[in-house]
C-alpha cells in the first residue's frame, strides 16, 4: 500500500531527486508508491505508446455557457400576483400582462394601473422552460433557454487544429475551419496574421428598444512555418470560415546547427 496518491503526488514529480552515486535504488520508493500502480498518467510522457490507453487520448471539453433569451421589465409598484405571460398560437411572440385594473378612491377619483408588452421570440427558443421572477428593485425578468444546433461541419474540440491537404498533383495546402455563431454579421468578421498565427475577431453590437445584444470573438491559431500567406483565403458559407493557404515547398522545417561567432575579446580570454 503506498503513502502517497498518484492523483495528488505522481511519481514523476521526484525522479529528479536520485540516489547518490553508487546507489542503485531508492529505499523510500516502494514505501512512498504502490509499485504495481499503472495509473499514473505523468508518466506517459516517457513513454512511446503503441496502443496509447483510452483515459489518455480524451481531450477535456470545455464548459459549455448556457444561452438564453431574457426580458426585463420595470414593475415597480405592480402586484407579482397579477403580473401574468403568455404565448400566441406560434409561441412567436411574448405577451406580458400586469396590474390591478380600476381602483375607485371616491368622489369621482380613480387610479389604474395596467400594462401590456409585447415581445418577438426567437424561433430556437424553448418556451416550455420558461421561468420568471421579480427583483427586489421591481425588475421582472424572463429569462428561456436556446436551443443551440449541433455543427455537423466541425467539432468544437478540433476546430482550431489546421489540416494538411494534399491534391493529385502533390501541392499541400493548409486549412482550417472555424464555427461562427448564427447571430454574428459576417461583415463584423476580421481575419488578421501576426508572425505565424492566424486571428479571427469579431465585435458586434445590436440595441433596441426591447433588446440588447453583445458578442465578442477572439480565436488564433498558429500555422506552419511554410505558409504562403501571400495566398491566404477566407471564405465564409453559412455559419463556418474557412481559412486555405498553400505551403510552400522545399522548406525546411527540420532542426539545423546555427555557428557561433566569437566577438574578438573572446578570442583573447581563450587563447590566455
Amino acid at each position: 500500500m503506498s503513502l502517497l496518491k498518484h492523483q495528488y503526488f505522481p511519481r514523476s514529480m521526484f525522479e529528479t531527486h536520485w540516489p547518490a552515486e553508487g546507489q542503485t535504488t531508492d529505499p523510500l520508493m516502494l514505501d512512498m508508491f504502490d509499485p504495481f500502480d499503472e495509473l499514473d498518467r505523468s508518466l506517459a510522457k516517457n513513454f512511446m505508446w503503441i496502443n496509447r490507453p483510452q483515459f489518455l487520448s480524451e481531450i477535456p471539453e470545455m464548459p459549455k455557457v448556457p444561452h438564453k433569451f431574457r426580458v426585463t421589465l420595470d414593475c415597480l409598484g405592480f402586484d407579482t400576483k397579477s403580473i401574468k405571460t403568455e404565448f400566441n398560437k406560434d409561441k412567436t411572440k411574448l405577451v406580458v400582462k400586469g396590474g390591478s385594473g380600476r381602483v375607485d378612491l371616491g368622489d369621482g377619483d380613480f387610479i389604474h394601473k395596467e400594462f401590456k408588452r409585447t415581445y418577438d421570440v426567437p424561433l430556437n427558443t424553448e418556451t416550455d422552460k420558461l421561468v420568471s421572477f421579480v427583483t427586489s428593485t421591481g425588475k421582472l425578468v424572463i429569462e428561456m433557454p436556446l436551443k443551440m444546433e449541433q455543427k455537423k461541419g466541425v467539432k468544437a474540440k478540433q476546430e482550431l487544429i489546421p489540416k494538411i491537404v494534399e491534391d493529385d498533383k502533390g501541392n499541400k495546402t493548409v486549412q482550417l475551419n472555424v464555427l461562427l455563431p448564427h447571430a454574428v454579421d459576417p461583415s463584423n468578421v476580421k481575419v488578421t496574421c501576426k508572425d505565424n498565427d492566424v486571428i479571427i475577431r469579431a465585435d458586434q453590437t445590436k440595441e433596441t428598444n426591447d433588446e440588447y445584444s453583445r458578442v465578442h470573438i477572439y480565436k488564433r491559431c498558429k500555422l506552419p512555418e511554410n505558409t504562403d500567406y501571400d495566398d491566404l483565403k477566407c471564405v465564409m458559407e453559412k455559419d463556418q470560415l474557412t481559412i486555405t493557404a498553400p505551403l510552400e515547398p522545399g522548406h525546411n522545417l527540420g532542426k539545423r546547427t546555427i555557428p557561433i561567432e566569437f566577438h574578438e575579446s573572446t578570442k583573447k580570454i581563450k587563447n590566455n
